[in-house]
C-alpha cells in the first residue's frame, strides 16, 4: 500500500468511526456514501487474501470499538464488561471482513455481486440481535441520524433497510472510483441522494397534512432527576433504605412543585428515579402529608389518594394503629393533585398467599382519581444487571447490588390515557423497532421510552442511545417521548424532528422538560411488515443473484 492509499485508508477510518450523530454529525453523509468505499479502494490491490481479511477485520473492529467506547466507562459496570466490548468488536470485524472479501474477490464489482453483498450485510447486522439480550448497536443505517431529512426511508424498511442503502451507496461509489466513468458517477450520485430526496418529499407531504388538520397537542413534562444508582449505595439496614427512597421523593417534589400551573397532560419519570416495590408499605402517612404541605400547598391534602389496600395499610406500630403508605400511594396522590396521567418505573411484585413469587421491572401508569391504568413489564432484560443468566454470574451481579433476577414481561401494552393511547418501552427496548411496532396494532398514539444511562458516566452512551431510538418515530409513524434519569430526555414528533431536548452538555443536571407534541400519526410500511420486509427482500435478492451468477458461470 503506497503513501496515497495509506492516506485514503486512514481517512476512511476517521469518517466511518466518527460519522455517527453522537460523534461528529456532519461526517454522517460522508460515512453513509463513501466511508467504506474509500477503504475498499485503498485495499483493492492487497496481494494476499489473508492480508485483506486481516486488514478488514482490524479496520472495522477498531471502528466498532469507537462506537462501543461507552463500554469502557467501567466505574459502575466493572472490568469484566471489557470482555464483551472486545468480543462484540471482533464479531463485527469478522462480519465486515466477509463483506469485503465478497466485494473484492474479483477485480471489478458487478451489480449482482454488489446487491448480493448488501443483502448479506443486512442479515449479518440483524443476526446480532440474537446475541444474549441483543446487540443493536452499530447498524450502518444510524449514519443517517444526523438529520431528519436523511432517514425518512426508515418508514419503508426500518434501520436495517437503511443499512442496506448505506452498503449500496458505498458499493456504487466504489464502482465509480474504479471506472471513473460518467455513467457510474451518475448512478452513484443517484443512489447517494435518493434518501434525502425521499425524506424531503415525505416530510413536506406530512407537514402539509399537519398544517391543514391541526392535530391535538399533548402537553408533557419529562423528568430527568439525575440520581445516583441506589444499587451501588450501602444503607444502614431497611430503615436506611426507606429513608433514601423518601429523600428521592423529596427531590422529585422539588422538581415538579410548579407543574400545577402548567396544564400538563402527561408526567413521566425515568427508570431508576424511585427504587423499591410498588405496594410495599414504606412510609408513615403523616410523613408524606408533611412533605406534600411543604412542597405544594395545603390544598394538595385534599387530593391525597384514599387510604385503602394495596397502596396503604393500617399497621400496629408501638401499640398504636398507624397508616403506612407505599410508592404507589405517593404516585397516585401526585396524579390526583396535578390532574394528569403519571408514568413511573417501580418493582412490580406479584404475590401469592402473601409470598413474593415474581418481581418485574415495571412501568406503572396512574390516572387522576382512576388508579392504575396499566402496568407494563420490561421484556428485554440486561444480563447480570437485571437477571442472572448463569450461577457463576451471581458474584458479578452482586457488584450491581443485584442478588435476584427480574422476571421478563410477556407482551406489549398500550394504556388508554387522559388524552392519548400510550405505548411504553423501558431502557434498551426502544432500540428494537420490530418490537415497538407491536404497539401500533393496539392503537398507540405515542411511544414513551423510559431509560437510565447512569451506568456509563462520561461516555457517548446517552447520545448513541438517543440517536438509535429516534428512528422509532419514523418507523412507526408516531411521536416518541424519552425520559432518562441521566441521558437525553427529549420530545420527538412522528417525523423524527426533535421538538424539545435537554442540554446535551449538562446531562447530570436535574430538570423537567416541558414540551407540546402534536398527536399526528400515520401508517407506514414498516409498521405493517417490520424487519420482515427487508429480510425477505434481501433473501430474494441473494437467491436471484445466485441464479444469475450460476447461469453466467455455466455459460
Amino acid at each position: 500500500m503506497n503513501k496515497k492509499m495509506s492516506i485514503i485508508y486512514l481517512f476512511s477510518w476517521l469518517i466511518a468511526a466518527f460519522g455517527q450523530a453522537a460523534w461528529v454529525p456532519f461526517l454522517g453523509p460522508f460515512a453513509a456514501s463513501m466511508g467504506f468505499a474509500l477503504f475498499w479502494y485503498a485495499c483493492r490491490d492487497l496481494a494476499q487474501r489473508k492480508q485483506l481479511i486481516i486488514h478488514s477485520t482490524v479496520w472495522y473492529a477498531t471502528i466498532h470499538l469507537v462506537h462501543l467506547s461507552w463500554m469502557t466507562a467501567i466505574n459502575y459496570a466493572g472490568p469484566l464488561i471489557l470482555i464483551a466490548y472486545f468480543g462484540l468488536a471482533l464479531l463485527a470485524g469478522i462480519q465486515f471482513a466477509c463483506l469485503t472479501w465478497w466485494f473484492l474477490r474479483e477485480e471489478r464489482l458487478s451489480v449482482t455481486r454488489l446487491l448480493c453483498g448488501c443483502a448479506f450485510w443486512v442479515w449479518m447486522e440483524w443476526s446480532r440481535l440474537w446475541i444474549f439480550c441483543g446487540h443493536p448497536w452499530g447498524a450502518w443505517g444510524i449514519y443517517y441520524a444526523w438529520s431528519s431529512y436523511a432517514f425518512q426511508m426508515a418508514t419503508l424498511f426500518g434501520v436495517y433497510g437503511l443499512s442496506f442503502w448505506v452498503a449500496l451507496s458505498n458499493g456504487m461509489f466504489y464502482r465509480w472510483l474504479l471506472s471513473k466513468t460518467k455513467s457510474h458517477c451518475f448512478f452513484s450520485l443517484s443512489i447517494i441522494f435518493l434518501p434525502y430526496l425521499f425524506s424531503w418529499g415525505h416530510i413536506t407531504y406530512h407537514q402539509s397534512i399537519i398544517k391543514s388538520s391541526s392535530p391535538p397537542i399533548l402537553r408533557v413534562a419529562l423528568v430527568q432527576p439525575a440520581q445516583y444508582p441506589d444499587e451501588l449505595l450501602e444503607f444502614d439496614g431497611p430503615r436506611g433504605f426507606i429513608h433514601f427512597i423518601y429523600e428521592q421523593w423529596l427531590e422529585i417534589f422539588t422538581l415538579i412543585k410548579d407543574l400545577k400551573k402548567q396544564n400538563i397532560d402527561l408526567l413521566v419519570f425515568p427508570e431508576g428515579s424511585i427504587p423499591g416495590g410498588d405496594y410495599t408499605s414504606l412510609f408513615h402517612l403523616d410523613l408524606i402529608q408533611e412533605a406534600f404541605q411543604e412542597h405544594f400547598n395545603p390544598i394538595s391534602m385534599n387530593f391525597l389518594a384514599p387510604l385503602k389496600e394495596p397502596i396503604a395499610r393500617e399497621m400496629k406500630i408501638e401499640s398504636k394503629k398507624n397508616w403506612v403508605v407505599s410508592n404507589a400511594y405517593i404516585a397516585q396522590s401526585l396524579a390526583n393533585y396535578l390532574d394528569l396521567d403519571l408514568i413511573i418505573v417501580m418493582e412490580g411484585i406479584e404475590r401469592k398467599n402473601g409470598e413474593r413469587v415474581a418481581t418485574y421491572n415495571s412501568a406503572f401508569t396512574f390516572g387522576a382519581n382512576e388508579g392504575v391504568l396499566g402496568r407494563y413489564d420490561k421484556r428485554i432484560l440486561l444480563p447480570v444487571a437485571e437477571y442472572i443468566p448463569f450461577e457463576w454470574a451471581r458474584s458479578l451481579s452482586a457488584h450491581f447490588g443485584i442478588y435476584n433476577s427480574f422476571t421478563p414481561g410477556t407482551h406489549s401494552l398500550v394504556v388508554n390515557g387522559k388524552k392519548a393511547n400510550i405505548a411504553l418501552a423501558i431502557c434498551y427496548e426502544e432500540m428494537y423497532g420490530h418490537m415497538m411496532r407491536d404497539n401500533l396494532s393496539l392503537g398507540a398514539d405515542v411511544l414513551v421510552g423510559i431509560s437510565n444511562d447512569v451506568w456509563y458516566p462520561n461516555s457517548k452512551l446517552a447520545k448513541q442511545h438517543f440517536y438509535q431510538s429516534i428512528y422509532r418515530s419514523v418507523e412507526c409513524g408516531i411521536p416518541v417521548l424519552r425520559s432518562s434519569n441521566v441521558g437525553l430526555t427529549a420530545a420527538i414528533d412522528s417525523l423524527g424532528s426533535i421538538k424539545e431536548k435537554v442540554d446535551e452538555d449538562n446531562l447530570w443536571n436535574s430538570s423537567v422538560l416541558i414540551a407540546d407534541i402534536p398527536l399526528y400519526k400515520y401508517n407506514t410500511i414498516y409498521s405493517i411488515c417490520g424487519d420482515y420486509f427487508i429480510l425477505v427482500l434481501s433473501f430474494v435478492i441473494v437467491f436471484i443473484c445466485f441464479l444469475f451468477e450460476n447461469r453466467r458461470f455455466c455459460n
